[in-house]
Protein backbone atom coordinates (compact mmCIF):
# COMPACT_ATOMS: atom_id res chain seq x y z
CA UNK A 1 0.00 0.00 0.00
CA UNK A 2 2.95 2.51 0.76
CA UNK A 3 4.54 1.60 -2.50
CA UNK A 4 1.34 2.00 -4.23
CA UNK A 5 0.52 5.40 -2.70
CA UNK A 6 4.62 6.18 -3.79
CA UNK A 7 3.80 5.59 -7.06
CA UNK A 8 0.74 7.64 -6.82
CA UNK A 9 2.44 10.79 -5.30
CA UNK A 10 4.84 10.69 -8.14
CA UNK A 11 2.65 10.49 -10.83
CA UNK A 12 0.77 13.39 -9.65
CA UNK A 13 3.83 15.25 -9.03
CA UNK A 14 4.38 14.60 -12.75
CA UNK A 15 0.71 15.82 -13.48
CA UNK A 16 1.51 19.11 -11.35
CA UNK A 17 4.22 20.45 -13.32
CA UNK A 18 2.48 19.60 -16.41
CA UNK A 19 -0.54 21.30 -14.89
CA UNK A 20 1.49 24.52 -14.38
CA UNK A 21 3.25 24.53 -17.82
CA UNK A 22 -0.28 23.94 -19.09
CA UNK A 23 -1.75 27.04 -17.21
CA UNK A 24 1.46 29.64 -17.72
CA UNK A 25 0.50 28.92 -21.55
CA UNK A 26 -3.06 29.85 -21.51
CA UNK A 27 -3.71 33.75 -21.71
CA UNK A 28 -6.84 35.68 -20.81
CA UNK A 29 -9.15 36.74 -23.31
CA UNK A 30 -10.84 39.77 -24.00
CA UNK A 31 -12.89 41.21 -21.33
CA UNK A 32 -16.69 42.27 -21.31
CA UNK A 33 -18.98 42.98 -18.59
CA UNK A 34 -20.26 39.69 -17.14
CA UNK A 35 -24.66 40.12 -17.82
CA UNK A 36 -25.15 38.54 -14.44
CA UNK A 37 -22.57 40.29 -12.31
CA UNK A 38 -24.05 41.82 -9.35
CA UNK A 39 -25.78 40.30 -6.32
CA UNK A 40 -25.63 36.58 -5.93
CA UNK A 41 -28.23 35.24 -4.11
CA UNK A 42 -26.61 32.12 -1.59
CA UNK A 43 -28.89 29.09 -0.59
CA UNK A 44 -32.42 31.52 -1.81
CA UNK A 45 -34.18 28.30 -2.14
CA UNK A 46 -33.58 26.72 1.53
CA UNK A 47 -34.54 29.83 3.47
CA UNK A 48 -37.98 32.15 3.89
CA UNK A 49 -37.45 34.43 0.83
CA UNK A 50 -40.68 34.06 -1.03
CA UNK A 51 -40.84 35.78 -4.36
CA UNK A 52 -37.46 36.54 -4.18
CA UNK A 53 -36.11 34.99 -7.11
CA UNK A 54 -37.67 36.80 -9.44
CA UNK A 55 -36.64 39.79 -7.71
CA UNK A 56 -34.52 42.53 -10.42
CA UNK A 57 -31.89 43.38 -8.18
CA UNK A 58 -30.74 39.44 -7.73
CA UNK A 59 -28.66 38.64 -10.95
CA UNK A 60 -27.45 34.84 -10.13
CA UNK A 61 -28.40 32.20 -7.66
CA UNK A 62 -26.87 29.17 -5.97
CA UNK A 63 -27.86 25.08 -6.43
CA UNK A 64 -26.54 24.10 -2.76
CA UNK A 65 -26.12 20.34 -2.28
CA UNK A 66 -24.25 18.01 -0.63
CA UNK A 67 -21.82 14.81 -1.42
CA UNK A 68 -23.92 12.72 0.48
CA UNK A 69 -27.31 13.59 -1.42
CA UNK A 70 -26.00 13.52 -4.82
CA UNK A 71 -24.09 10.30 -4.27
CA UNK A 72 -26.19 8.39 -1.47
CA UNK A 73 -24.66 4.63 -2.51
CA UNK A 74 -21.12 3.86 -4.19
CA UNK A 75 -22.85 3.17 -7.21
CA UNK A 76 -26.04 5.18 -7.70
CA UNK A 77 -25.96 9.01 -8.08
CA UNK A 78 -29.06 11.02 -7.54
CA UNK A 79 -29.54 14.56 -9.16
CA UNK A 80 -32.48 15.25 -8.36
CA UNK A 81 -31.28 18.39 -6.60
CA UNK A 82 -29.53 19.55 -9.15
CA UNK A 83 -32.08 19.68 -12.29
CA UNK A 84 -34.44 21.19 -9.70
CA UNK A 85 -31.99 23.95 -9.48
CA UNK A 86 -30.88 24.13 -12.93
CA UNK A 87 -35.19 24.01 -14.03
CA UNK A 88 -35.35 26.92 -11.96
CA UNK A 89 -32.45 29.09 -13.47
CA UNK A 90 -33.58 28.41 -16.94
CA UNK A 91 -37.57 29.28 -15.61
CA UNK A 92 -35.67 32.72 -14.21
CA UNK A 93 -33.22 33.25 -16.62
CA UNK A 94 -30.53 33.86 -13.94
CA UNK A 95 -27.46 31.90 -13.96
CA UNK A 96 -26.62 29.45 -10.62
CA UNK A 97 -23.43 28.69 -8.51
CA UNK A 98 -23.31 24.80 -8.12
CA UNK A 99 -21.92 24.42 -4.32
CA UNK A 100 -21.08 20.77 -3.69
CA UNK A 101 -20.55 20.74 0.11
CA UNK A 102 -20.27 18.83 3.21
CA UNK A 103 -21.30 15.75 4.38
CA UNK A 104 -19.52 13.16 2.34
CA UNK A 105 -21.69 10.16 2.57
CA UNK A 106 -21.43 7.57 4.80
CA UNK A 107 -20.33 4.40 2.79
CA UNK A 108 -16.83 6.43 1.60
CA UNK A 109 -15.63 5.46 5.21
CA UNK A 110 -15.58 2.27 4.75
CA UNK A 111 -13.26 2.60 1.45
CA UNK A 112 -11.22 5.45 3.09
CA UNK A 113 -9.99 6.30 6.61
CA UNK A 114 -11.17 9.51 8.63
CA UNK A 115 -10.34 11.50 10.80
CA UNK A 116 -12.68 13.22 13.57
CA UNK A 117 -11.78 16.67 13.21
CA UNK A 118 -12.70 19.97 14.83
CA UNK A 119 -16.11 20.35 17.08
CA UNK A 120 -17.47 23.50 14.78
CA UNK A 121 -17.85 20.54 11.95
CA UNK A 122 -19.51 17.53 14.30
CA UNK A 123 -21.06 16.45 11.48
CA UNK A 124 -17.84 16.25 9.29
CA UNK A 125 -15.42 13.82 8.73
CA UNK A 126 -12.03 14.44 7.14
CA UNK A 127 -10.43 12.00 4.72
CA UNK A 128 -6.97 10.99 4.32
CA UNK A 129 -6.87 12.87 1.17
CA UNK A 130 -3.43 11.33 0.27
CA UNK A 131 -5.20 7.91 0.15
CA UNK A 132 -5.70 7.10 -4.13
CA UNK A 133 -8.61 5.33 -3.36
CA UNK A 134 -10.42 8.54 -2.07
CA UNK A 135 -8.45 10.91 -4.88
CA UNK A 136 -10.36 8.39 -7.40
CA UNK A 137 -14.16 8.34 -5.42
CA UNK A 138 -13.84 12.77 -5.43
CA UNK A 139 -12.27 13.40 -8.71
CA UNK A 140 -15.23 10.75 -10.52
CA UNK A 141 -18.19 12.65 -9.18
CA UNK A 142 -16.43 16.08 -10.34
CA UNK A 143 -16.73 13.83 -13.86
CA UNK A 144 -19.88 12.78 -13.18
CA UNK A 145 -21.70 16.48 -11.95
CA UNK A 146 -19.87 17.96 -15.37
CA UNK A 147 -21.42 15.18 -17.85
CA UNK A 148 -24.92 15.55 -16.16
CA UNK A 149 -24.44 19.52 -16.44
CA UNK A 150 -23.41 19.10 -20.32
CA UNK A 151 -26.18 16.46 -21.00
CA UNK A 152 -28.93 18.01 -19.42
CA UNK A 153 -31.83 19.43 -22.46
CA UNK A 154 -28.64 18.53 -24.35
CA UNK A 155 -26.53 21.28 -22.89
CA UNK A 156 -29.37 23.95 -22.53
CA UNK A 157 -28.50 24.43 -18.74
CA UNK A 158 -24.45 25.25 -19.94
CA UNK A 159 -25.07 28.92 -20.13
CA UNK A 160 -27.16 29.18 -17.35
CA UNK A 161 -23.83 27.61 -15.16
CA UNK A 162 -22.24 30.49 -13.90
CA UNK A 163 -19.20 28.39 -12.25
CA UNK A 164 -18.47 25.65 -9.48
CA UNK A 165 -17.47 26.00 -6.64
CA UNK A 166 -14.01 23.74 -5.86
CA UNK A 167 -14.24 21.99 -2.90
CA UNK A 168 -10.42 20.43 -2.90
CA UNK A 169 -11.31 17.55 -0.54
CA UNK A 170 -14.97 17.84 -1.15
CA UNK A 171 -16.22 19.05 2.35
CA UNK A 172 -17.00 22.07 3.64
CA UNK A 173 -13.63 23.35 5.65
CA UNK A 174 -11.74 23.68 2.10
CA UNK A 175 -8.57 22.49 3.07
CA UNK A 176 -6.58 19.52 2.91
CA UNK A 177 -4.97 19.89 6.46
CA UNK A 178 -5.61 16.59 8.53
CA UNK A 179 -6.56 18.67 11.26
CA UNK A 180 -4.35 21.51 13.75
CA UNK A 181 -1.24 21.20 14.96
CA UNK A 182 -1.06 17.79 16.90
CA UNK A 183 -0.87 19.37 20.51
CA UNK A 184 -4.33 21.86 19.84
CA UNK A 185 -6.51 19.55 22.18
CA UNK A 186 -9.94 21.38 20.01
CA UNK A 187 -8.79 18.46 17.43
CA UNK A 188 -9.20 14.83 18.08
CA UNK A 189 -6.24 13.52 16.69
CA UNK A 190 -3.25 11.28 18.11
CA UNK A 191 0.00 13.01 18.85
CA UNK A 192 2.18 10.70 16.66
CA UNK A 193 2.99 11.98 13.85
CA UNK A 194 3.72 8.27 11.61
CA UNK A 195 0.21 7.37 12.50
CA UNK A 196 -2.22 6.73 9.65
CA UNK A 197 -4.16 10.21 10.80
CA UNK A 198 -1.38 11.98 8.69
CA UNK A 199 0.17 11.66 5.27
CA UNK A 200 3.42 10.45 4.21
CA UNK A 201 6.75 12.55 5.77
CA UNK A 202 4.44 14.04 8.55
CA UNK A 203 5.95 15.80 11.38
CA UNK A 204 4.77 18.00 14.25
CA UNK A 205 7.61 20.51 13.58
CA UNK A 206 5.76 20.21 9.70
CA UNK A 207 2.27 20.46 10.64
CA UNK A 208 0.86 22.14 8.27
CA UNK A 209 1.89 19.51 4.98
CA UNK A 210 3.18 22.86 3.38
CA UNK A 211 6.86 22.04 4.04
CA UNK A 212 9.99 20.03 2.29
CA UNK A 213 8.96 16.82 3.26
CA UNK A 214 5.23 16.88 3.62
CA UNK A 215 4.51 20.00 0.86
CA UNK A 216 4.62 17.01 -2.23
CA UNK A 217 2.06 15.08 -0.65
CA UNK A 218 -0.22 18.37 -0.70
CA UNK A 219 0.76 19.64 -3.88
CA UNK A 220 0.51 16.68 -5.52
CA UNK A 221 -3.16 16.00 -4.39
CA UNK A 222 -4.53 19.52 -4.98
CA UNK A 223 -3.21 19.43 -8.55
CA UNK A 224 -5.12 16.20 -8.78
CA UNK A 225 -8.04 17.49 -7.70
CA UNK A 226 -7.86 20.98 -9.43
CA UNK A 227 -6.74 19.33 -12.54
CA UNK A 228 -10.22 17.44 -12.35
CA UNK A 229 -12.33 20.36 -11.86
CA UNK A 230 -10.53 22.22 -14.89
CA UNK A 231 -10.60 18.98 -17.35
CA UNK A 232 -14.32 18.15 -16.23
CA UNK A 233 -15.36 22.13 -16.66
CA UNK A 234 -13.47 23.38 -19.15
CA UNK A 235 -14.86 22.14 -22.51
CA UNK A 236 -18.02 23.35 -21.29
CA UNK A 237 -16.88 26.69 -20.69
CA UNK A 238 -17.83 26.75 -17.22
CA UNK A 239 -15.44 28.58 -14.54
CA UNK A 240 -14.19 26.95 -11.72
CA UNK A 241 -14.05 29.14 -8.21
CA UNK A 242 -10.97 28.57 -6.40
CA UNK A 243 -10.91 29.96 -3.31
CA UNK A 244 -8.12 32.50 -3.57
CA UNK A 245 -6.88 33.61 -0.24
CA UNK A 246 -7.17 30.24 1.37
CA UNK A 247 -5.24 28.53 -1.60
CA UNK A 248 -3.10 30.97 -1.87
CA UNK A 249 -1.84 30.34 1.97
CA UNK A 250 -2.35 26.47 1.24
CA UNK A 251 -0.92 25.68 -1.98
CA UNK A 252 1.88 27.91 -2.74
CA UNK A 253 1.79 31.73 -4.40
CA UNK A 254 3.51 30.29 -7.70
CA UNK A 255 1.08 27.32 -8.15
CA UNK A 256 -1.66 30.06 -7.50
CA UNK A 257 -0.67 32.76 -10.07
CA UNK A 258 0.03 29.93 -12.60
CA UNK A 259 -3.20 28.31 -11.99
CA UNK A 260 -5.14 31.35 -12.59
CA UNK A 261 -3.92 32.25 -16.08
CA UNK A 262 -6.55 30.07 -16.81
CA UNK A 263 -9.06 32.17 -18.41
CA UNK A 264 -12.03 30.09 -16.65
CA UNK A 265 -9.86 30.15 -12.99
CA UNK A 266 -12.41 32.07 -10.71
CA UNK A 267 -11.26 33.55 -7.43
CA UNK A 268 -13.97 33.00 -4.64
CA UNK A 269 -14.07 33.55 -1.08
CA UNK A 270 -16.29 33.98 2.05
CA UNK A 271 -16.68 35.55 4.67
CA UNK A 272 -16.49 39.41 3.83
CA UNK A 273 -16.65 41.55 6.57
CA UNK A 274 -16.23 45.53 6.97
CA UNK A 275 -17.54 45.84 10.29
CA UNK A 276 -15.23 47.20 13.25
CA UNK A 277 -16.01 43.90 15.25
CA UNK A 278 -14.83 41.32 12.65
CA UNK A 279 -11.53 41.77 10.43
CA UNK A 280 -11.81 38.62 8.39
CA UNK A 281 -12.05 41.09 4.72
CA UNK A 282 -9.27 42.90 6.01
CA UNK A 283 -6.97 39.04 5.45
CA UNK A 284 -9.00 38.32 2.49
CA UNK A 285 -9.29 41.41 0.37
CA UNK A 286 -5.69 41.29 -0.41
CA UNK A 287 -5.55 38.65 -2.63
CA UNK A 288 -9.14 38.62 -4.11
CA UNK A 289 -7.91 42.94 -5.42
CA UNK A 290 -4.66 40.96 -6.77
CA UNK A 291 -6.80 38.44 -8.23
CA UNK A 292 -9.41 40.25 -9.61
CA UNK A 293 -8.67 44.03 -10.21
CA UNK A 294 -5.19 43.33 -10.91
CA UNK A 295 -4.74 39.92 -12.64
CA UNK A 296 -8.26 40.18 -14.13
CA UNK A 297 -10.03 37.01 -12.81
CA UNK A 298 -13.71 36.93 -12.44
CA UNK A 299 -14.66 37.13 -8.75
CA UNK A 300 -17.47 35.98 -6.35
CA UNK A 301 -17.48 36.76 -2.71
CA UNK A 302 -19.48 36.01 -0.41
CA UNK A 303 -20.86 38.00 2.95
CA UNK A 304 -21.26 36.70 5.91
CA UNK A 305 -25.38 35.34 6.66
CA UNK A 306 -24.65 39.25 7.93
CA UNK A 307 -28.45 39.18 9.95
CA UNK A 308 -27.44 36.47 12.38
CA UNK A 309 -24.81 39.20 14.21
CA UNK A 310 -26.72 42.19 13.77
CA UNK A 311 -26.85 42.37 17.51
CA UNK A 312 -23.06 42.45 17.47
CA UNK A 313 -23.17 45.68 15.42
CA UNK A 314 -24.27 49.41 15.86
CA UNK A 315 -25.17 49.68 12.44
CA UNK A 316 -25.41 46.45 10.37
CA UNK A 317 -26.78 48.41 7.16
CA UNK A 318 -23.21 50.51 7.68
CA UNK A 319 -21.32 47.67 7.98
CA UNK A 320 -23.28 45.87 4.47
CA UNK A 321 -22.92 48.94 3.10
CA UNK A 322 -18.88 49.09 3.43
CA UNK A 323 -18.70 45.64 2.63
CA UNK A 324 -20.04 45.95 -1.12
CA UNK A 325 -17.71 48.88 -1.63
CA UNK A 326 -14.45 46.64 -0.96
CA UNK A 327 -15.69 44.21 -2.71
CA UNK A 328 -16.16 46.83 -6.01
CA UNK A 329 -12.48 48.23 -4.94
CA UNK A 330 -11.40 44.69 -5.20
CA UNK A 331 -12.71 43.91 -8.68
CA UNK A 332 -15.19 41.50 -7.30
CA UNK A 333 -18.38 41.15 -9.99
CA UNK A 334 -20.50 38.74 -7.85
CA UNK A 335 -21.25 39.52 -4.16
CA UNK A 336 -23.14 36.28 -2.36
CA UNK A 337 -25.79 37.48 -0.20
CA UNK A 338 -28.49 35.30 2.01
CA UNK A 339 -31.82 35.65 2.27
CA UNK A 340 -32.15 37.52 5.48
CA UNK A 341 -30.37 40.30 4.20
CA UNK A 342 -31.99 40.18 0.33
CA UNK A 343 -35.29 40.89 2.17
CA UNK A 344 -34.22 44.21 3.28
CA UNK A 345 -33.67 45.63 0.07
CA UNK A 346 -37.41 45.94 -0.23
CA UNK A 347 -38.16 47.70 3.27
CA UNK A 348 -34.55 48.60 4.51
CA UNK A 349 -33.40 52.22 2.57
CA UNK A 350 -29.23 51.25 3.26
CA UNK A 351 -29.85 47.67 1.90
CA UNK A 352 -31.57 48.84 -1.57
CA UNK A 353 -28.38 51.37 -1.91
CA UNK A 354 -25.60 48.89 -1.27
CA UNK A 355 -27.07 47.00 -3.41
CA UNK A 356 -28.36 48.89 -6.15
CA UNK A 357 -24.82 50.24 -6.24
CA UNK A 358 -23.00 46.91 -6.49
CA UNK A 359 -25.51 45.95 -9.14
CA UNK A 360 -24.88 49.62 -11.44
CA UNK A 361 -20.66 48.82 -11.07
CA UNK A 362 -19.93 45.18 -10.43
CA UNK A 363 -17.64 43.78 -13.58
CA UNK A 364 -16.71 46.94 -14.88
CA UNK A 365 -13.74 47.91 -12.28
CA UNK A 366 -10.91 47.10 -15.54
CA UNK A 367 -13.83 48.12 -18.41
CA UNK A 368 -14.06 52.02 -18.38
CA UNK A 369 -15.38 52.38 -21.73
CA UNK A 370 -18.54 49.81 -19.74
CA UNK A 371 -18.63 51.54 -16.39
CA UNK A 372 -21.46 54.07 -15.90
CA UNK A 373 -19.20 56.52 -13.70
CA UNK A 374 -16.15 56.81 -11.58
CA UNK A 375 -16.07 57.25 -7.81
CA UNK A 376 -14.26 57.61 -4.71
CA UNK A 377 -15.35 56.72 -1.42
CA UNK A 378 -13.59 58.43 1.48
CA UNK A 379 -12.35 55.84 3.64
CA UNK A 380 -8.61 55.70 6.29
CA UNK A 381 -8.17 52.21 5.02
CA UNK A 382 -5.39 51.72 7.54
CA UNK A 383 -7.02 47.93 8.17
CA UNK A 384 -6.61 47.43 4.44
CA UNK A 385 -3.56 46.48 2.48
CA UNK A 386 -2.79 45.38 -1.21
CA UNK A 387 -0.70 42.11 -1.67
CA UNK A 388 2.63 44.52 -1.31
CA UNK A 389 1.71 45.08 2.33
CA UNK A 390 0.57 49.32 1.31
CA UNK A 391 -2.17 50.62 2.42
CA UNK A 392 -5.26 51.18 0.41
CA UNK A 393 -6.50 54.16 0.97
CA UNK A 394 -9.68 55.32 -0.39
CA UNK A 395 -12.22 52.98 -2.56
CA UNK A 396 -12.68 53.66 -5.83
CA UNK A 397 -13.25 53.30 -9.54
CA UNK A 398 -11.17 55.11 -11.90
CA UNK A 399 -10.56 57.82 -9.73
CA UNK A 400 -7.82 59.06 -7.09
CA UNK A 401 -7.55 62.45 -4.67
CA UNK A 402 -4.19 63.70 -5.02
CA UNK A 403 -4.44 66.67 -2.45
CA UNK A 404 -1.82 67.12 0.11
CA UNK A 405 -2.14 64.77 3.31
CA UNK A 406 -2.53 68.08 5.23
CA UNK A 407 -5.74 69.04 3.49
CA UNK A 408 -7.59 65.84 3.64
CA UNK A 409 -8.60 64.29 7.18
CA UNK A 410 -10.24 60.88 7.45
CA UNK A 411 -12.57 60.02 10.11
CA UNK A 412 -14.02 56.55 11.43
CA UNK A 413 -17.35 57.42 13.49
CA UNK A 414 -18.47 53.94 14.81
CA UNK A 415 -21.14 55.38 16.77
CA UNK A 416 -24.66 54.71 16.31
CA UNK A 417 -24.68 56.56 13.33
CA UNK A 418 -28.13 56.98 10.57
CA UNK A 419 -26.68 56.60 8.02
CA UNK A 420 -23.98 54.66 6.55
CA UNK A 421 -21.80 57.50 5.35
CA UNK A 422 -20.84 58.44 8.59
CA UNK A 423 -18.52 55.43 9.38
CA UNK A 424 -15.57 56.95 6.88
CA UNK A 425 -15.12 59.50 5.67
CA UNK A 426 -12.93 63.03 5.57
CA UNK A 427 -13.03 66.67 6.57
CA UNK A 428 -11.28 68.44 3.65
CA UNK A 429 -9.91 71.88 4.35
CA UNK A 430 -9.31 74.51 1.64
CA UNK A 431 -8.70 72.83 -1.72
CA UNK A 432 -9.45 68.97 -2.61
CA UNK A 433 -8.83 67.57 -5.84
CA UNK A 434 -9.13 64.38 -7.78
CA UNK A 435 -7.53 62.50 -10.55
CA UNK A 436 -9.71 61.13 -13.70
CA UNK A 437 -8.38 58.04 -15.15
CA UNK A 438 -7.20 58.50 -18.66
CA UNK A 439 -8.64 55.82 -20.44
CA UNK A 440 -12.00 56.07 -18.28
CA UNK A 441 -12.04 60.26 -19.30
CA UNK A 442 -11.09 59.41 -23.09
CA UNK A 443 -14.49 56.70 -22.75
CA UNK A 444 -16.75 60.01 -22.28
CA UNK A 445 -18.77 61.92 -25.43
CA UNK A 446 -20.89 64.44 -24.24
CA UNK A 447 -22.58 64.74 -21.17
CA UNK A 448 -21.34 64.23 -17.72
CA UNK A 449 -23.04 64.50 -14.13
CA UNK A 450 -21.09 65.77 -10.60
CA UNK A 451 -22.50 64.11 -7.96
CA UNK A 452 -21.26 64.64 -3.74
CA UNK A 453 -22.15 63.17 -1.35
CA UNK A 454 -21.16 65.39 1.95
CA UNK A 455 -22.46 66.27 5.32
CA UNK A 456 -24.62 69.43 5.29
CA UNK A 457 -23.46 71.93 7.79
CA UNK A 458 -24.37 75.20 8.71
CA UNK A 459 -22.02 78.03 7.49
CA UNK A 460 -20.10 75.81 5.46
CA UNK A 461 -19.35 77.02 2.17
CA UNK A 462 -17.82 75.01 -1.13
CA UNK A 463 -17.81 75.04 -5.15
CA UNK A 464 -16.93 71.87 -7.29
CA UNK A 465 -14.70 73.06 -10.56
CA UNK A 466 -13.75 70.67 -13.41
CA UNK A 467 -10.75 71.24 -16.25
CA UNK A 468 -11.64 71.08 -19.95
CA UNK A 469 -9.15 70.30 -22.92
CA UNK A 470 -8.05 74.07 -22.67
CA UNK A 471 -6.47 73.19 -18.95
CA UNK A 472 -8.60 75.92 -16.93
CA UNK A 473 -10.94 74.84 -14.55
CA UNK A 474 -15.19 75.50 -14.81
CA UNK A 475 -17.06 76.26 -11.96
CA UNK A 476 -19.90 73.38 -12.21
CA UNK A 477 -21.84 74.83 -8.80
CA UNK A 478 -21.76 75.82 -5.23
CA UNK A 479 -22.73 74.32 -1.98
CA UNK A 480 -23.97 76.77 0.58
CA UNK A 481 -24.41 76.05 4.26
CA UNK A 482 -27.66 74.61 4.86
CA UNK A 483 -29.02 76.77 7.95
CA UNK A 484 -30.51 73.63 10.17
CA UNK A 485 -27.20 71.42 9.38
CA UNK A 486 -29.46 68.19 8.00
CA UNK A 487 -27.06 65.77 7.89
CA UNK A 488 -25.68 63.51 4.70
CA UNK A 489 -26.92 65.04 1.16
CA UNK A 490 -26.03 64.49 -2.13
CA UNK A 491 -25.87 66.76 -4.64
CA UNK A 492 -25.60 66.95 -8.31
CA UNK A 493 -24.02 68.92 -10.71
CA UNK A 494 -25.03 68.46 -14.32
CA UNK A 495 -23.18 69.64 -17.17
CA UNK A 496 -22.31 69.30 -21.10
CA UNK A 497 -19.66 70.44 -21.86
CA UNK A 498 -18.23 71.53 -25.39
CA UNK A 499 -14.78 70.41 -24.97
CA UNK A 500 -13.38 66.97 -24.29
CA UNK A 501 -13.05 66.54 -20.12
CA UNK A 502 -10.24 65.93 -17.49
CA UNK A 503 -7.07 66.36 -19.81
CA UNK A 504 -4.72 66.76 -16.68
CA UNK A 505 -3.49 65.97 -13.39
CA UNK A 506 -5.93 67.13 -10.62
CA UNK A 507 -8.88 67.07 -13.05
CA UNK A 508 -11.47 68.49 -10.16
CA UNK A 509 -11.41 70.35 -7.15
CA UNK A 510 -13.78 70.92 -4.23
CA UNK A 511 -12.73 74.56 -2.88
CA UNK A 512 -14.09 75.66 0.60
CA UNK A 513 -14.53 78.88 1.27
CA UNK A 514 -11.65 79.34 4.66
CA UNK A 515 -11.61 78.89 7.32
CA UNK A 516 -14.80 76.03 6.16
CA UNK A 517 -14.21 72.62 5.98
CA UNK A 518 -16.35 70.53 4.27
CA UNK A 519 -17.08 66.44 5.06
CA UNK A 520 -17.20 64.38 2.61
CA UNK A 521 -18.62 61.06 1.86
CA UNK A 522 -18.04 60.16 -1.96
CA UNK A 523 -17.22 61.92 -5.17
CA UNK A 524 -19.10 60.34 -7.94
CA UNK A 525 -18.84 61.40 -12.33
CA UNK A 526 -21.96 59.50 -13.95
CA UNK A 527 -22.09 59.68 -17.89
Amino acid sequence: MILKAASHICRELIHYVLLLLFFAAVGLGAAERPASAGIAAIRLGQIRTEGLESEDFIRSTQIYMTWAQIQPERDRFDWTLLHAGLDKALALRKPVMINVNLPAPEWLWDEVAWIKIHPKWPQNKQPQFWDPVYIEYHTDWIRRLAGEIGAYRNGAAVSWVLGVRVMPNGLNPENVDTGNHPADPAWDLPNTPGSWHYPPGYTAQNWRCKVPGTGAVTDAYMAAVMRAYLQAFEPLGIDCGFRAPKFNRMYGAAAMHALFENPLAMAIDTGCEAGVLEKSSYDRFPVMRHRCRIAGAPGYWEDYNHSAFTARYENPAADFYWRQLIKLDAGVSWSGTYGADLEKYRTHPGYRKAMDFFNKYAGCHNLPDQSPGAWLAFCDGEDLKDVEGRRVRDLSFFMKCSSPPENVHYSRNHSHAALSQEWYCARVDGVCSFDVAGDFAHSFSTGVQFRVTFKAEPDVDWVLKYRVASGSYTTAGAVSGIADGAGWCTKTFERTPRAPLFTGDQDLLIETVPPSAVTLHMMELLR
